[in-house]
């Protein structure tokens, strides 16, 4: 039997990480929400369908660099969100037509008494 040099196990740095980093809690700030995690761009999208009532895929995808946002839209309604889709034909930057969808926030989720 060989005599293996055995070596203590280190904790691994990312653990120590995964605490504070808001891609991996999913907790964002609102001093944080410029990254491309899911919650990040869930918060950009509520800001916006806040402040503007409405917001379409093209405009999602340049304003706000969310590249899926009928995912969002969908996270948000589970969410309680009550959000509608509105078919629109719009062209691209590239001069093509297509049809998108324009989300229009109805109303935000009701918030429930303690």
């Amino acid at each position: 039997m060989k005599n293996k040099k055995r070596f203590p196990k280190k904790e691994s740095a990312t653990r120590d990480s995964q605490k504070t980093n808001p891609k991996v809690t999913g907790k964002v700030s609102k001093t944080n929400n410029s990254g491309n995690s899911t919650p990040a761009q869930r918060f950009r999208l509520i800001d916006w369908l806040l402040k503007r009532g409405n917001i379409d895929t093209v405009e999602a995808r340049r304003e706000l660099d969310i590249l899926s946002p009928a995912a969002r839209i969908m996270e948000l309604r589970k969410r309680d969100f009550k959000i509608e889709t509105v078919w629109i034909d719009r062209e691209t930057d590239a001069g093509k037509k297509h049809r998108i969808g324009r989300y229009v926030l109805v109303s935000p989720p009701l918030a429930t008494a303690a």
